[in-house]
């Protein structure tokens, strides 16, 4: 379960990271030189944030079933363990 987090964490950060490139690419296109101000940077993170929390709210609602199948299967596997082990009814 552990690895599976981190696997969907590092996968989240990539796509935040895509985000920020491709804003920050619009920004650059958009201004003079070819650096941004502090503003327009803050402005790339913000928006990039706004989407990467879209798509993290996507991926929720997409897999939120599976999730909630999962878990159930687990409660009813530990239950049964519980009383195999101890006996209780």
């Amino acid at each position: 379960m552990i690895i599976y987090v981190h696997r969907l964490y590092c996968t989240l950060n990539k796509i935040y990271y895509y985000f920020y490139e491709f804003t920050k690419t619009l920004f650059e296109k958009t201004s003079r030189n070819s650096t941004l101000t502090t503003s327009q940077s803050m402005t790339a993170g913000a928006l990039a944030g706004i989407k990467d929390i879209s798509f993290k709210a996507a991926i929720v609602l997409a897999t939120l079933k599976i999730n909630e199948t999962r878990n159930r299967v687990l409660q009813f596997e530990l239950f049964n363990l519980v009383n195999f082990f101890f006996g209780i009814i």
